[in-house]
């Protein structure tokens, strides 16, 4: 149940943020038809983890115990694309989002209000567009999608200099900024730029499985 990220047996913590991405790397090679001996032991036990551990006063905390603040949508999101997403902690969690919307400060959350941003996206579009989906997980979706829609290309900050493309073209650059705990542009930009990519790069996937 802990996520051992510096391999130092003692110093072995609950870590929501770093099992977060190696959830989803789980997902993937399950998606992709990796057969790992053990793996469908570990997504049991990273259910149970999510359900028993991370989850606390209808929401997810950065480590086990903590109050739920923004990485809600991580804990959420991990346990949609295990196979879990019916389950009591993601209606939960989703409540706990309902009504956050995309912003660079100032996040319901917590200090780092793209990341946050950033997991809340996928929560709500796998919550909307899944088959069977309830009303008020698709007007959540709606709502997000429309604010996102709006939001992104309004804040994108875009710079004077221009870089040239295939055929020599000058073309205009741009980035965004986080404006919390964490200024780096990059990090933002590329946040920013997978929740805008949201409708294809993660589609729908609150199953196990490949679609056939």
């Amino acid at each position: 149940g802990c996520w051992d990220y510096k391999l130092n047996r003692a110093s072995v913590r609950d870590d929501l943020s770093f099992g977060g991405w190696a959830l989803q790397a789980v997902k993937a090679g399950r998606m992709a038809g990796i057969e790992v001996p053990g793996l469908d032991a570990c997504i049991a036990k990273s259910i149970r983890y999510l359900q028993k551990r991370a989850f606390r006063k209808d929401g997810f905390g950065y480590c086990a115990g903590n109050n739920p603040g923004g990485l809600t949508g991580t804990g959420c999101l991990a346990l949609q694309l295990l196979g879990a997403g019916k389950s009591k902690e993601v209606r939960a969690a989703l409540d706990f989002m309902r009504g956050w919307r995309p912003v660079w400060e100032d996040h319901p959350g917590g200090k780092n209000a793209q990341y946050y941003s950033y997991y809340a996206a996928q929560c709500k579009y796998q919550a909307g567009m899944r088959p069977g989906a309830t009303p008020a997980d698709v007007t959540e979706w709606r709502k997000w999608n429309a604010a996102m829609k709006a939001a992104y290309p309004a804040a994108l900050i875009v710079d004077k200099e221009t870089v040239t493309d295939a055929a020599g073209r000058p073309c205009a650059t741009g980035h965004w900024e986080n404006r919390d705990a964490y200024h780096d542009p990059v990090m933002a930009t590329c946040l920013c730029a997978l929740q805008l990519m949201v409708y294809y790069r993660y589609l729908p996937t609150t199953t196990l499985h490949a679609a056939e």
